[in-house]
């Protein structure tokens, strides 16, 4: 007689593994974060990375964390989650 699996990851363990596959994507050199922003009846709501904001070309835009705030990637806002 078949059974189910036994072995299989819990939902805590599903959700995380999205968001640290989702982290994969960002190119930010220091700082690889993602998300995945699930409702309680567990459907995904979100999901993303950070990142600079949708329509700015990764290279016209500072990628430092040092130096003067202006020149910086923090005035811009890095963070991109795509809700469905």
């Amino acid at each position: 007689m078949n059974s189910a699996r036994e072995n299989y990851l819990s939902w805590d363990e599903y959700f995380m593994s999205l968001a640290l596959l989702s982290s994969q994507r960002s190119k930010d050199p220091s700082t690889q974060v993602g998300a995945c922003i699930v409702n309680k009846s567990r459907r995904i709501v979100g999901i993303g990375y950070n990142g600079f904001p949708l329509g700015c070309a990764d290279s016209s835009l500072p990628w430092g964390k040092e130096g003067e705030w202006k020149d910086t990637k923090y005035p811009f806002g890095m963070c991109i989650i795509h809700v469905f």
